[in-house]
C-alpha cells in the first residue's frame, strides 16, 4: 500500500478490504475471522459526493455510483444518477483540491443511511447540495489528510496513516445497519412475567436516607435523570430506589429517549411491543451497544451505530441544518440572473492576505429578458498606474458620480460602456514583477484588455508585462463578475460568472466571434510578456507549471516552420535547470530562464532530419518541483540536466491525427526564491505542422547496466571493459557495517564517453563547490586534441557570472567558499600533444572517488583534482593503466554522471564513476 489510508466522512472507518497479519496485530477471530469475512462486505459499498463547477447542469453537485478504494488517496467510481454533473474522470482524489480536480468526499452507503435516520429523512430525500456544502464546511483546505476536520471520537486512534486492526476495536468495522445477531433477538423478545414484581421487594431499606421519601417522589427523581447509567448506579446504591417497580411505561419511555438509534423496533407489531419486558430489553440493548461489554453480550454493529449516532451525526447534522438555512437564504437573495450559473474557480492574481479579504459580486444585468436592451458599463479604477478594481454600472445613463469607491482609494478611472450590439467575453490582465511596498502582493497589475464578443478588444493601462487571460467558457456568456480584494486594496482573485447560451435565446450580441483567438490551454497560466499564438498547444502537463499561477510561464519555440526546424544546430540547458537555449545555423539563438550559468549542449543535425521528439522530467511530487529534464531526439540521442534522481518520465506525445508534434517547450521558475527552482515544464506543439515520420518515439540508447547514454550509444565495436570505478553501496555513513540505503551510480545516472586514444594538447576541468560527502566535484571534463577538435563531458559554456547558494555546512567547505567564492572553478592542464597512460583514483574506505589525477606519456602528471580538504593518507589509491600487458590501449573513458549530495543549495551533476572502453 502506498501513501496513506483515507476514511469515511460519516463514520471515520476504512474502505475496501482490510489487511491484518496474524503474527502481529489482528482482530479477535471469534468476531471477525479474516479480511474476507462477509461481515466486512459493507466496507466495499461506497459512494462519493463532489462538485463539478464546469458542469453545464444547473446543479453542480454529483453523487457517484459504487466507488472503490485505490492507492494514493484516489477512488475509482461508477456513474450515479447525476450523469450531467459527473466529472470526466473515472477516478478522483478525495479530501483534496488541485487544478485538475474539485473536492470529492467519500462515505459508506450504510453510514449515509444512519445519517438519514438521524435527520429523519430517507436517503432519497437528503438534499445533495445541502449535504455537500455541510461536508465541505467540515473540511479544511489543509485538513488532517484522509478525513474531515472534525472530532470523530473513539475511532480517531485507529485513523492513522494506515488503519490499525487492533483487537478489541472490531466494532468500528461492523455493519451499523444490518446488525449481526439483532434480528434473531427481535424474533424472540423476552416477555414480562408477574414474578418479577415480588423479587424487587427483597431489599432492606434500613439506614437508607431515601427511605423517608414517598414512592411518588422517588419515581419523580428517576424521571428527572437524563443518563440511564446514573439510574443504574442509583438503584445499586439505594435499596429504596432498587425496590421501585419501574413500570413498562417508564422503561419504554427511557427506551425512546435514550436509544433513538434503535429504529429496528419500529417493525415490531403492537402486540409484541405490549407484552415484551421493556426493562430487560432496555438493559440488553444498552449493554449490547456498549463496546466495553463482554463480547458475548455485544452486538458489534449496534456498537458502531450508536457510536456514529452519538459522536459524529450531531456535528454533521448541525452543519446540514446550517447549510440548508444558508442555501435557502441565498436562493431568496440571489438575483435571478445568477441562479444556476456556471463559474470556474477564481483565478489567483496576487497573493492574498490570510487574515482579511473582501468579495464583491456585480451583475451585468438583472434578468435574461434585459439582455436585448442592457447597456452595462465597466469602471476600471486605478491608483497611479496600478489597477485597483473593476466595477459594473448596469445603466449607462446613471449618474456617473455615484460610482462607488468602496473601501479602497483610487485616483483615476476608465469608463468602458459595452456597445448595444456587443457583449463582454473576458479580460487580459497585464502585470509586472513584485514591488517591495506591495505587502502580500506578488504581482502589480498595470494594464487590462477588455475582450468583446464581436468588436475589437479595448486596451487600458500598460501592455508591457506578463499576461493572464480570463474569459467565458465555450457555449456560455457573462452575467456577473466576482472580485476578491485583500486588506491592502489589491485585486487578489477574479472570475466571470456565466450562463449557457440557451438563456440568451439566440441573441447574436453574446456569441463570441473571437473564440479561436486563443487555445483553451492558454487560460491556465500567467504568460511572460505575451500570450501564445492560437495554434500553440501544450501537449501534456506533468506538474504545477506556474507555482499556483503567480510565476509566469516562458515559451521557447524551437521552430514554427520546416525551414526553422532544418536550421536547428543544437539545444542547450543549464545543468541546474536555470534556463534553456536553442541554436541555429543562420538565426539568432533563442533562450528562456532566469539564469544560464553552466550550459550543456546537445548538437542537432536539423538539415539531416534530426528532430527534438520528446521531453521527459523527474519531479518531486510533494512540492511540485521539477528536478531533472531530459531532451530526446528521433535519432535516439539525448541530453539530461538536473539532479537525475530517477529516470525521467516522458511528457510529449506525437499526434499525427492532429498534426501535433513537439516544436518547443514552456517552463516556469519561482520568482521569489533565491535558487529559482524550475516549477514545471511541458512540451509545446503547433497544430498543422507536418510531423511525417515522427509517429514513433524511439527510446534513448542504454548501456549494459540500463543507464542512458549521452548524447548517443557507443560506436560499433567499442565495448565496456572491467571494473566500474566508483561503484558502491550507499550507506547511512561511510563506516563499515552501516545500513545499506541504495547503490551508486543511482538509477537516474547518465553515462557518456570521451576519447582518450588521441594526442591531447590541453585538458580543462570544471569543479564546483564540495559537499560533506567526499566526492571529487568535477562537473565538466574537456579534452582538446592536437588537431584543434574538442570533446566535452558536462557543460560546455558558462555565459554569465555564476551565483552561489552553497551554505557553510562544514569547516572545510567554509574555507573553500572563502578561497573560491565563485561556484564554478575552471582549471587547465597543458599536455603538450601527449597521450594519456594512466588514471589515478583515491577512494576513502574504497567507496566514493575523492580525488583523481591523469598521467600522460613521459610521466607527466596533472594536478590532483579533489574534494576540498582531501587527505591522501585517508584514502586508498588505485591506478587504471591505459595499456594492458599485451599492449592493448584504452580507447575511451566511460563517465558516470549523477547529482551530488548537496542539501544547502541547488544540486550539481558530477562525475561519480569511470570505466574503460576498448574497441573489440
Amino acid at each position: 500500500m502506498g501513501g496513506s489510508d483515507y476514511y469515511c466522512a460519516l463514520c471515520g472507518g476504512p474502505f475496501g478490504e482490510l489487511y491484518w497479519n496474524d503474527q502481529y496485530e489482528h482482530y479477535d477471530a471469534d468476531v471477525l475471522k479474516n479480511p474476507l469475512d462477509p461481515e466486512l462486505e459493507w466496507l466495499k459499498e461506497n459512494r462519493l459526493i463532489g462538485e463539478n463547477r464546469e458542469s453545464s447542469s444547473l446543479c453542480k453537485i454529483w453523487v457517484s455510483g459504487p466507488a472503490h478504494y485505490q492507492l494514493h488517496n484516489f477512488m475509482e467510481f461508477e456513474p450515479g444518477e447525476d450523469i450531467e454533473a459527473l466529472p470526466d474522470e473515472d477516478a478522483v482524489p478525495v479530501y483534496s483540491i488541485d487544478d485538475d480536480f474539485s473536492l470529492a468526499i467519500p462515505f459508506h452507503e450504510r453510514c449515509r443511511q444512519v445519517l438519514g435516520q438521524y435527520l429523519g429523512l430517507p436517503v432519497a430525500e437528503l438534499d445533495k447540495e445541502v449535504l455537500f456544502q455541510a461536508l465541505e464546511d467540515l473540511w479544511h483546505p489543509e485538513p488532517i489528510t484522509g478525513r474531515l476536520d472534525i472530532d470523530y471520537g473513539d475511532i480517531e486512534k485507529q485513523m492513522g496513516q494506515y488503519w490499525d486492526v487492533e483487537a478489541g476495536t472490531e466494532h468500528f468495522v461492523c455493519n451499523p445497519v444490518e446488525v449481526k445477531g439483532l434480528q434473531g433477538y427481535l424474533k424472540n423478545l423476552p416477555k414480562r412475567s408477574t414474578g418479577d414484581i415480588k423479587r424487587r421487594q427483597a431489599y432492606n431499606t434500613s439506614g437508607d436516607p431515601f427511605s423517608r421519601l414517598s414512592t411518588e417522589l422517588l419515581l419523580l427523581v428517576t424521571t428527572c435523570i437524563d443518563d440511564s447509567a446514573d439510574i443504574f448506579e442509583l438503584r445499586q446504591a439505594s435499596p429504596s430506589f432498587a425496590n421501585l417497580d419501574l413500570s413498562q411505561g417508564f422503561w419504554r419511555n427511557r427506551f425512546r429517549l435514550d436509544m433513538p438509534w434503535l429504529w429496528d423496533f419500529s417493525k415490531q407489531s403492537a402486540e409484541e411491543l405490549a407484552t415484551m419486558d421493556w426493562e430487560r430489553v432496555y438493559h440488553k440493548m444498552y449493554w449490547g451497544s456498549n463496546p466495553t461489554s463482554k463480547k458475548e453480550n455485544k452486538f458489534y454493529g449496534l456498537c458502531n451505530r450508536r457510536r456514529i449516532w452519538e459522536q459524529i451525526c450531531p456535528d454533521v447534522a448541525h452543519a446540514y441544518w446550517r447549510s440548508q438555512k444558508q442555501l435557502r437564504e441565498e436562493s431568496l437573495s440571489k438575483p435571478i440572473i445568477r441562479k444556476g450559473a456556471f463559474e470556474k474557480d477564481e483565478v489567483l492574481l496576487a497573493v492574498e492576505d490570510p487574515y482579511e479579504r473582501t468579495e464583491i459580486v456585480e451583475e451585468l444585468l438583472e434578468t435574461f429578458s434585459d439582455l436585448a436592451m442592457a447597456k452595462p458599463v465597466l469602471v476600471l479604477k486605478w491608483a497611479e498606474d496600478e489597477l485597483q478594481g473593476i466595477q459594473v454600472v448596469k445603466d449607462r445613463e446613471r449618474d456617473q458620480s455615484k460610482i462607488s469607491e468602496g473601501q479602497f482609494t483610487f485616483m483615476s478611472k476608465d469608463i468602458v460602456p459595452i456597445p448595444s450590439n456587443d457583449w463582454l467575453t473576458g479580460f487580459i490582465f497585464t502585470s509586472i514583477r513584485p514591488r517591495s511596498d506591495l505587502g502580500f502582493a506578488e504581482r502589480k497589475h498595470v494594464g487590462v484588455e477588455v475582450l468583446l464578443a464581436r468588436g475589437p478588444s479595448l486596451q487600458f493601462g500598460s501592455n508591457k508585462g506578463d499576461k493572464r487571460l480570463i474569459r467565458v467558457a465555450e457555449g456560455r456568456f457573462a452575467v456577473a463578475l466576482r472580485s476578491v480584494y485583500y486588506s491592502e486594496g489589491i485585486l487578489s482573485r477574479f472570475s466571470i460568472i456565466q450562463q449557457p447560451l440557451c438563456h440568451a435565446d439566440g441573441m447574436p450580441r453574446v456569441v463570441d466571434q473571437h473564440r479561436d483567438d486563443y487555445s483553451p490551454e492558454i487560460e491556465e497560466y500567467l504568460w511572460k510578456q505575451e500570450l501564445p499564438k492560437p495554434s500553440t498547444k501544450l501537449t501534456w502537463l506533468r506538474n504545477d507549471l506556474s507555482n499556483g499561477g503567480l510565476a509566469p510561464v516562458e515559451r521557447l519555440v524551437f521552430a514554427s516552420t520546416g525551414e526553422e526546424m532544418e536550421d536547428i544546430t543544437g539545444i542547450a540547458a543549464d545543468v541546474q535547470l536555470g534556463g534553456f537555449q536553442v541554436h541555429y545555423g543562420h538565426r539568432e539563438s533563442r533562450a528562456i530562464g532566469p539564469r544560464c550559468q553552466a550550459m550543456k549542449l546537445l548538437a542537432i543535425d536539423g538539415k539531416g532530419g534530426e528532430r527534438i521528439s520528446q521531453i521527459s522530467v523527474d519531479t518531486i511530487i510533494w512540492d511540485d518541483e521539477t528536478v531533472a529534464v531530459r531532451i530526446e531526439t528521433n535519432w535516439r540521442r539525448c541530453m539530461t540536466v538536473g539532479q537525475s534522481r530517477h529516470p525521467p518520465s516522458p511528457l510529449a506525445v506525437i499526434d499525427t491525427d492532429r498534426k501535433l508534434s513537439t516544436r518547443g517547450l514552456v517552463a516556469s521558475w519561482s520568482e521569489n526564491m533565491p535558487s529559482q527552482p524550475l516549477w514545471g515544464v511541458s512540451p509545446l506543439g503547433f497544430e498543422g505542422v507536418d510531423c511525417t515520420g515522427e509517429t514513433k518515439l524511439p527510446s534513448p540508447a542504454k548501456d549494459s547496466h540500463g543507464y542512458v547514454w549521452e548524447p548517443s550509444a557507443l560506436p560499433p565495436g567499442l565495448k565496456e571493459v572491467g571494473t566500474i570505478w566508483g561503484q558502491r553501496e550507499v550507506c547511512e555513513s561511510l563506516a563499515p557495517l552501516s545500513t545499506v540505503m541504495g547503490e551508486e551510480p543511482s538509477p537516474g545516472c547518465t553515462v557518456t564517453w570521451i576519447n582518450c586514444s588521441r594526442a591531447i594538447s590541453e585538458v580543462r576541468v570544471t569543479l564546483v563547490h564540495s559537499t560533506v560527502t567526499p566526492e571529487v566535484p568535477i562537473s565538466a571534463l574537456t579534452f582538446k586534441y592536437v588537431d584543434g577538435e574538442e570533446e566535452t563531458a558536462g557543460p560546455t559554456a558558462f555565459p554569465m557570472d555564476p551565483t552561489c547558494e552553497c551554505g557553510e555546512s562544514s569547516q572545510s567547505l567554509k574555507e573553500e567558499l572563502s578561497a573560491f567564492p565563485a561556484h564554478y572553478r575552471h582549471e587547465k592542464w597543458q599536455v603538450g600533444g601527449r597521450r594519456l597512460t594512466r588514471l589515478r583514483l583515491w577512494r576513502p574506505y574504497a567507496q566514493t572517488i575523492s580525488a583523481i589525477q591523469l598521467v600522460a606519456e613521459g610521466d607527466l602528471q596533472s594536478p590532483v583534482w579533489s574534494v576540498w580538504g582531501h587527505d591522501p593518507e585517508k584514502a586508498r589509491v588505485f591506478e587504471v593503466d591505459f595499456a594492458d600487458q599485451r599492449g592493448a590501449r584504452v580507447d575511451a573513458l566511460k563517465l558516470f554522471f549523477q547529482h551530488n549530495e548537496r542539501t544547502d543549495g541547488v544540486r550539481d551533476t558530477i562525475i561519480v564513476g569511470f570505466q574503460i572502453l576498448r574497441f573489440v
